[in-house]
């Protein structure tokens, strides 16, 4: 044990543990109380990480409206999805739609339900869609920008 006196007048006392200095007022727990602080903070470093690479891989609001910056004169916002519907056509990209659209004449109607874009395109009974926030994560869509 080595005791010193630091030059604010505090009294620091060293206790060496397994070839290691440690002043003796940073380990005033039990080592048990050491290691469920040690697990609890791995637990919360792990959780903030899953949280972190979960919000990352949903596109942002700005990315959204970067993705939809070329084709704007093509969307029209829309507050419901029409139910009628006897066939839905998935496409990859924002930009399929887009030719789909420049084909057959329509416009991108596009719609924000439960927090998740959707655009589409509708024809007779058929509906071409695309949505970023389930096809992102294959990593072909949508371009995340940190």
């Amino acid at each position: 044990m080595n005791i010193q006196r630091l030059t604010s007048g505090l009294l620091v006392i060293f206790t060496t543990l397994t070839s290691i200095s440690i002043p003796s007022y940073l380990y005033t727990g039990t080592p048990a109380a050491l290691l469920l602080a040690a697990i609890a903070s791995s637990a919360l470093g792990i959780s903030a990480r899953f949280h972190l690479q979960r919000r990352s891989s949903l596109p942002s609001q700005k990315n959204i409206k970067k993705m939809m910056k070329p084709y704007m004169d093509l969307i029209v916002e829309t507050q419901t999805e029409p139910t009628q519907i006897q066939t839905t056509v998935e496409v990859n990209t924002l930009e399929d739609l887009a030719k789909i659209s420049d084909i057959i004449a329509r416009p991108i109607l596009h719609s924000i339900q439960d927090g998740k874009h959707r655009f589409y395109i509708i024809e007779n009974f058929v509906k071409y869609k695309y949505q970023p926030d389930v096809l992102s994560n294959q990593g072909q869509n949508v371009e995340i920008i940190q």
